[in-house]
């Protein structure tokens, strides 16, 4: 009984020993559970990746999103060759350090430039020359960046040349290695200067007149100018013009300017009765110019110009506006003076078994009349004679075209003043018309192209 016993006893405490192992092991294994696994120390990262911009502190803590059953002091960074200043891409590495081992996770830092270099020009206005070449360089005060920078125009290129005056901005460019550009303009202007070229320009010598018995200056209505000099100089050949007696006097003018250059000119100043003024300039006449009663216009006859010009009344009753001019032939016998005009023929025989149409005696045989015709007929022009005109030929009497003497034979009344002159200056104030020759293979040669006859053939093709 007592051998029983005891084996019971030893059985029993068998099994408390198995029972407090086995609490032990289920301990064990709770507490492993629990701090192993439930309580296992993590580290999680935001992403794999990160940017940064040169220049800027990186901030290797921003990678950790969390960090459970762990402090920071069992995080290890590794960043590696990292450089914020260098653009480019750099692997570092993180490592969490515990009592179960090392678990690391790498990141991918990208260093990015995307800022531009600084660029400082030269201020103000640069005064350059045509043909001066300007360089890049020169213009640049200062271009910094992170990575290198390369300057030039916005062309592309590095010098540029002015040609032309005036104000021109070039545009200069800073890049860097990773294409960012920075741009700055810088203003010039260029100036042309000048090289005196061109000898100075006289103005104001043209023929002009003084009334008899008035004091004139010869440089009267005379300027000089240059492009160069503000004050040429200007000189006449004479100090001054008699005008004690009618006549023309030949003025010649040099300018000079200061480097030297002259131009030249001359002009005539004329002496005469009387003067009057038309479209800026002075006229000699020589003739009485006071109003005839009852006539509207005086008529002037220049036989060394072959013109004949038509004055009307001004508000003081003188015959000083011109208003009309004529083409005209005159002729060695064409007499010089001032006549009041007579009789007038619509037709009127000439010498010479010719015609003329709308005649207007001036005194004697002389007339104003139309170029002759064989016969009393419109149609029978002596063409020859009528392209003539504007020179010396007839035999005393003032041709005229048809147009222009019926003008006068229209509208100047008997008796109209008619003053015949030699003045070898000027036509008149309004000079000289041109006017159309006939051509004389043409079979419309027998009419005056101005006469205003319906049957005219010129008017019909005109």
């Amino acid at each position: 009984m007592a051998k029983r016993h005891h084996e019971e006893e030893k059985t029993g405490k068998g099994l408390i020993a198995g029972i407090i192992i086995l609490a032990i092991l289920i301990a064990a294994a709770g507490a492993y559970l629990y701090y192993g696994v439930i309580n296992k120390p993590t580290m999680v990262l935001g992403a794999p990746n990160a940017t940064v911009e040169a220049g800027e502190e990186f901030d290797q803590w921003s990678m950790v999103r969390t960090l459970d059953h762990a402090t920071e002091e069992q995080v290890e960074i590794d960043l590696g060759r990292l450089d914020t200043n260098s653009p480019g891409e750099y692997k570092i590495k993180y490592t969490l350090k515990t009592h179960f081992g090392e678990e690391s996770l790498p990141v991918t830092v990208t260093v990015s430039d995307t800022t531009p270099p600084e660029l400082k020009v030269v201020e103000g206005v640069q005064e350059k020359l045509p043909g001066d070449t300007v360089n890049v360089q020169d213009l640049v005060v200062e271009a910094k960046d992170r990575t290198p920078v390369t300057c030039h125009f916005a062309d592309g290129t590095d010098t540029y040349t002015f040609e032309d005056g005036g104000d021109i901005t070039l545009t200069v460019t800073a890049s860097d290695e990773e294409g960012n550009v920075t741009s700055a303009d810088v203003a010039f202007h260029v100036t042309v200067i000048k090289t005196d070229e061109e000898a100075p320009v006289i103005s104001g010598a043209v023929n002009t007149a003084v009334k008899l018995g008035e004091s004139f200056d010869p440089l009267e209505g005379i300027t000089v100018s240059d492009d160069m000099d503000e004050a040429p100089q200007i000189t006449a050949d004479v100090t001054s013009v008699d005008t004690s007696v009618t006549g023309g006097t030949l003025i010649h003018y040099t300018a000079t300017d200061n480097t030297g250059k002259t131009s030249e000119a001359e002009r005539i100043v004329t002496v005469a009765s009387d003067v009057i003024e038309y479209d800026g300039r002075k006229y000699g006449v020589y003739w009485d110019l006071a109003g005839v009663s009852g006539q509207p216009y005086l008529v002037a006859c220049n036989r060394t110009m072959n013109t004949v010009t038509v004055y009307t009344l001004d508000e003081g009753g003188r015959y000083t506006k011109p208003i009309l001019s004529f083409v005209c032939s005159t002729g060695g016998n064409t007499p010089e003076g001032y006549y009041k005009t007579l009789e007038r023929y619509r037709w009127h025989y000439l010498y010479d078994n010719c015609w003329g149409q709308y005649a207007t005696r001036i005194v004697g045989h002389i007339l104003f009349h139309s170029v002759p015709y064989n016969t009393e007929n419109p149609a029978d022009l002596e063409y020859e004679e009528y392209n003539l005109l504007g020179t010396p030929a007839s035999l005393g009497c003032i041709r005229m075209k048809v147009e222009d003497v019926k003008w006068i034979y229209d509208n100047c009344p008997q008796g109209f003043p008619c003053v015949i002159y030699d003045d070898s200056v000027t036509a008149g104030p309004l000079g000289t018309p041109d006017f159309v020759k006939i051509d004389t293979a043409d079979e419309r040669r027998g009419w005056d192209p101005s006469d205003p006859d319906p049957n005219n053939p010129w008017l019909a093709q005109q």
